[in-house]
């Protein structure tokens, strides 16, 4: 008893359980499809709508035609009702930066349709979302900087295929890895095996995924067949396709003349013209760009004059204006008015935007707008699809992709949740991916709105009221009135770019005209939301249902006799046709995939500058030739293509000639510009320029130098039988004179442009001149003290056995040095460093082998070192025999030059200032101890100095006496 009581207690709580469940639900669903949406125009000027979304067709009821209404928009919010007031701790907004801008709307719905379905999926996590549309146009969403100091910083931004890559190499844009491996752990499969060929790199780069893709923004081309018809019917030979381009233009002359008016039109907005450019290149087999494999760089690929000669076939079109203008004059007139229109690759056209999509005769145009008019030939009806078919064959594939998609940046605090709304937009259930597109889709799986049937029952009420009317003739409708069963006649027109629907004629042969006046009246009534008397709007009612009124609180309903499905059925054929071309259609980087200069490319003006000259003859016709022209365009091409260097690292670059004056060789970076300065525009000559304030100051030096040994040389011979000179040694101020004369001459070598004779030359003098000026100075001091001292003075060769052994080290030294020259080749390569991973070659001097240098500066170091002891041991002889301590300064003197030589022989140093400031060093000093040593004999010798006394004192070794003698010099 027990048990079966409990059994019924617990099914009562799990139906009331079950009840309370089902209606949370719905009062949840209820709540949740309200939602209001907030806009801004231009002037800054904000409104609130509120919107109902309908959760079985994922759309707020008549929001395209709330969008389209509204002008100037640059930014939507939406949010949940209840949230719309909340203050922003209390909610969360994702920005979002689509492409859309103050003079198109286009792409905002689809965004605000998925909102709903995201916003419930987080309100069950406990997280409540607004989201803010902002429309920054096709170049603000790629140039503007983000997320730094008072800039905005959205969510996720929308880029086209060739703009992912600049906003991923500035590290704006995460990497979409763990969202691609997180949808395959989540559905089971791999949505990437999904993308269309061709365009799965694009959207990767460094395997890396940069961003989803959304839309496949298409191009095609198309003929107007009234035109066609009617000119024909005037004797004009035109014919229907296939054809080729030369014949495209051709036409376009001959509806010119028919119709008076220009028979080509391209679609009048941004970046149309360079697209209608790339696809004609394309077309007629001209590369657009090539690669440059020396450089690693893309290039204009049409300067061959095979290319120009093709491209030539629209230069008639544009100078006689058989194409429709697609610039405005205003603008047009401002760039002529610049003083540099030629070069100025950034200045920004204003397009003059069409207001309706009808055409005469022929057009480059985009696939949604291809059904918006019934002048529109081909795919209006399917008796006339094989044309399109005959067009994209024969005048090899006018489709060219144009990719568009999310990406996510950086610094967005809602990754994960935005992961959860990419989920919904790309799912294949949904219908948004199919609202972006209009036939095809980037995805091979999903069709476009067109062609996806499952999209009818999900097209706003307008929409469909317009697939009812929108074949143009007579058509049968019956209706119910006053419990009569009745038919009429109405009549499908297109008035204004707009379908239309209005009483015939024909209702009156067999219907009472009184009766069918008084109902439907004469006026014309076009599609809306809602069935308006006063507006003269219908609206869809029902499957080919028509809600028409005919009071302002009476409505009937008219019931077409064609079932309009089947009309939407005449697509098929279309879809299948644009299924297969674009399986060889591509884009219009290809084969460049993830090529950032490109997008460089599209937001400058070079190719609407191009286009410009010839349609308003802005040339020189007797001096500037098509191919000039061209030539330019290619130019300025290049100039764009050529990539910052920052973004790349095999830099390549070339040096120019040697500026003497500034010493200073300018860099041209060969395959990147430099920005910022972070690389040098200019280096140092790799050697000292003779015709420079340096090499000025040096040569002169050098001179001076020489000079006052030529003096101290004619002085020298003149008075070589003077006591003065004799005292002083005439033999050592010869070898002075001679050695100092060598080391000087040696400096010049170091002057000028460098090659090998000069590079051997140098060091051959100057290791020579250092040589025997350090053992002129060794041998003085060596000497010295033996005569002070009486040191080894009883054999009479003693002189010579050192002259002997420093004769036999500089043997040695100039053999050494013969060897060293034979073995040297003179110039070398060196690698230098311009940039942290980027280097270049030079010539430079070759120290040829090092052990040979090394062992002779050893040698001089050791005499050196032996003369410096020597000179030392000195120091006690009296003040009178000053010459000995003259000698030790003079030693220590030749070891700061020694090691200036040495150091600018073996050191590559990285200044020639450094070598400079060596080689003066070395010259100085040479005269400063050429002036200490003849300065003080030229005075005697002219009487200048003043009255001075001298001692000699003679010591006994053996006895140990000494005696010290004095003599007065007198002036």
């Amino acid at each position: 008893m027990f048990n079966k009581h409990f059994n019924n207690i617990f099914f009562l709580i799990l139906i009331i359980y079950f009840n309370y469940y089902i209606y949370k639900i719905k009062c949840d669903n209820f709540q949740n499809s309200i939602f209001s949406l907030e806009y801004q125009n231009k002037s800054g000027e904000k409104g609130r709508i509120q919107l109902h979304y309908n959760y079985e067709a994922m759309t707020f009821y008549d929001l395209n035609d709330i969008i389209y209404s509204l002008t100037n928009i640059i930014s939507f919010t939406i949010c949940n009702d209840e949230d719309i007031n909340k203050s922003d701790d209390e909610k969360d907004t994702v920005l979002l930066w689509c492409t859309s801008d103050e003079n198109n709307n286009i792409y905002y719905g689809v965004y605000l349709e998925a909102f709903p379905i995201w916003y419930n999926e987080q309100k069950r996590k406990g997280h409540s979302f607004c989201m803010q549309i902002d429309g920054v146009g096709w170049i603000r969403n790629v140039v503007d900087k983000i997320c730094v100091d008072d800039k905005p910083c959205p969510d996720l931004i929308m880029l086209g295929s060739t703009q992912f890559i600049n906003r991923y190499e500035n590290g704006d844009i995460i990497s979409l890895n763990n969202y691609f491996r997180r949808r395959r752990r989540k559905y089971g499969n791999n949505i990437v095996e999904k993308i269309r060929k061709y365009y799965y790199y694009d959207y990767l780069y460094d395997n890396n995924w940069m961003g989803i893709p959304l839309i496949l923004d298409s191009r095609c081309f198309s003929f107007n067949i009234r035109t066609f018809d009617n000119c024909i019917q005037q004797g004009f030979d035109l014919h229907y396709p296939p054809w080729t381009w030369e014949k495209v233009f051709e036409y376009a002359e001959t509806i010119t003349k028919c119709t008076k008016k220009p028979g080509f039109n391209l679609f009048n907005v941004n970046l149309e013209d360079i697209k209608f450019f790339v696809t004609l290149c394309q077309a007629l087999n001209i590369p657009f760009l090539i690669e440059d494999t020396e450089l690693g760089i893309k290039k204009c690929g049409f300067r061959e004059k095979e290319s120009i000669n093709k491209l030539s076939i629209f230069k008639k079109l544009l100078e006689n204006h058989y194409i429709k203008e697609w610039i405005k004059l205003d603008s047009i007139n401002q760039w002529k008015n610049q003083t540099q229109q030629q070069s100025n690759n950034n200045y920004q056209f204003e397009i003059d935007y069409i207001s309706d999509y009808n055409f005469n005769g022929l057009t480059y145009n985009m696939l949604p707008f291809m059904f918006l008019g019934d002048q529109v030939f081909i795919i209006l009806s399917i008796n006339y699809a094989f044309y399109m078919k005959c067009i994209l064959m024969h005048i090899y594939l006018f489709i060219s992709g144009f990719l568009k998609g999310l990406s996510i940046t950086k610094q967005s605090k809602f990754i994960e949740q935005i992961y959860d709304y990419l989920d919904i937009l790309i799912d294949e259930t949904n219908p948004f991916i199919a609202h972006f597109n209009t036939i095809i889709t980037p995805y091979e799986n999903i069709q476009g709105s067109i062609c996806n049937n499952s999209n009818i029952n999900r097209k706003s009420k307008k929409d469909k009221c317009k697939l009812i009317i929108k074949e143009e003739g007579v058509f049968p409708y019956y209706y119910s009135y006053d419990g009569k069963l009745d038919i009429v006649y109405m009549q499908h027109i297109m008035s204004n770019n707009e379908n239309k629907i209005t009483i015939s004629n024909n209702s009156y042969i067999n219907g009472n005209k009184t009766n069918y006046d008084s109902l439907f009246g004469l006026t014309k009534f076009t599609c809306d939301s809602q069935a308006n008397y006063e507006k003269n709007t219908i609206t869809y009612y029902n499957s080919y249902e028509l809600e028409f009124p005919i009071s302002h609180n009476e409505t009937l309903i008219l019931k077409s006799m064609n079932d309009y499905y089947k009309n939407y059925k005449q697509y098929d054929g279309t879809c299948s046709i644009f299924e297969n071309d674009l399986n060889l259609a591509k884009p219009i980087q290809f084969p460049f995939s993830t090529f950032s200069q490109l997008s460089k490319l599209e937001q400058s003006s070079v190719i609407t500058r191009f286009f410009t000259r010839l349609y308003y003859h802005i040339y020189k016709p007797n001096q500037e030739s098509f191919e000039d022209i061209v030539l330019e365009l290619c130019d300025s091409i290049d100039e764009i293509l050529v990539p910052d260097c920052n973004e790349i690292h095999n830099i390549k670059f070339e040096f120019s000639k040697c500026n003497e004056k500034d010493q200073k060789m300018k860099i041209t970076y060969k395959n990147c510009n430099i920005i910022d300065n972070e690389l040098p525009k200019d280096i140092s000559c790799d050697y000292i320029p003779l015709r420079n304030v340096k090499g000025y100051i040096t040569f002169l030096i050098i001179s001076i130098a020489l000079f006052l040994e030529f003096i101290f040389l004619i002085i020298l011979i003149k008075f070589r039988n003077n006591r003065y000179i004799k005292i002083a040694s005439f033999n050592f101020l010869l070898s002075l004179i001679i050695t100092s004369s060598i080391l000087d001459f040696s400096i010049y070598f170091w002057i000028g442009v460098k090659n090998k004779y000069k590079c051997i030359l140098r060091v051959c003098f100057m290791i020579i001149g250092v040589t025997t000026f350090i053992f002129c100075f060794s041998i003085k001091s060596k000497l010295l003290n033996n005569i002070y001292y009486n040191n080894s003075l009883i054999k009479s060769n003693n002189v010579s056995r050192i002259e002997i052994i420093f004769n036999s080290l500089l043997t040695i030294q100039i053999i050494l040095l013969a060897i060293w020259s034979y073995t040297n080749d003179g110039m070398g390569k060196k690698i230098k460093a311009i940039k942290s991973d980027n280097f270049y070659e030079y010539q430079e001097c070759s120290i040829g082998n090092k052990k040979f240098l090394i062992i002779m500066f050893c040698i001089d170091a050791v005499v050196l070192f032996l003369s410096i002891v020597s000179a030392f041991q000195g120091r006690n002889i009296p003040t009178e025999f000053n010459i000995s301590k003259k000698v030790f300064i003079v030693s220590l003197i030749n070891s700061a030059i020694l090691i200036i030589c040495y150091t600018n022989i073996t050191v590559d140093l990285e200044m020639n200032l450094q070598y400079i400031f060596g080689l003066i060093a070395i010259l100085i000093a040479s005269m400063i101890v050429n002036i200490s040593f003849f300065g003080s004999i030229i005075l005697k010798l002219f009487n200048i100095e003043r009255n001075s006394i001298s001692a000699i004192k003679v010591v006994n070794r053996i006895s140990n006496q000494s005696n010290q003698y004095t003599m007065e010099n007198k002036n």
